[in-house]
């Protein structure tokens, strides 16, 4: 029975280890810029809520990003769905290492911040991209389009069907 709660802990542990999972959502288009990692957490943050990142060794980035306070280099935000780790000035030694969030005692899975998750791909020929002004995807674009169509198609057939019906009761 002592052994009871250390190991529904480790267990607790063990399952959890790895659920917490960071993604770059502020990407940039050269170096120098400003990137930023969102940890998802649900009903953020009452326990602390960190980062470390491993270049092989385990640093500390923050223990709590709402008490850390930031630096010339890393800052970080907390939102009711998660918190952020910005990485402030990017440089080539900020890519190809392990970040890893932590929630409570927590470790979230350490992954490689890679540079083709960070930079945003900018393409000089883009005739099927929309300007950006639009707020319709291509997609409901093509909806709406495909709809007025079939629409127009629906009321050609009711006037033909209209006159075919017209022309066989004036003749009877």
């Amino acid at each position: 029975m002592k052994y009871l709660l250390p190991l529904l802990i480790l267990t607790n542990c063990l399952i959890i280890q790895g659920v917490l999972e960071w993604l770059v959502v502020g990407k940039v288009t050269e170096y120098g810029q400003n990137v930023t990692l969102f940890c998802n957490v649900s009903n953020c943050c009452p326990k602390d809520s960190g980062w470390d990142m491993w270049t092989p060794q385990q640093r500390t980035l923050f223990i709590d990003v709402k008490t850390g306070r930031p630096n010339k280099k890393y800052d970080g935000k907390v939102f009711r769905d998660g918190y952020t780790l910005i990485i402030q000035n990017l440089t080539e030694k900020d890519l190809n290492v392990s970040y890893s969030c932590l929630y409570g005692v927590t470790y979230g899975e350490q992954k490689i911040l890679l540079e083709e998750d960070v930079f945003t791909s900018i393409s000089t020929i883009s005739p099927d991209v929309p300007t950006g002004k639009s707020k319709l995807s291509q997609g409901e674009i093509a909806s709406i389009v495909t709809g007025i169509i079939m629409v127009t198609v629906l009321v050609l057939i009711l006037i033909y069907f209209l006159k075919q019906k017209i022309k066989t009761q004036v003749f009877a």
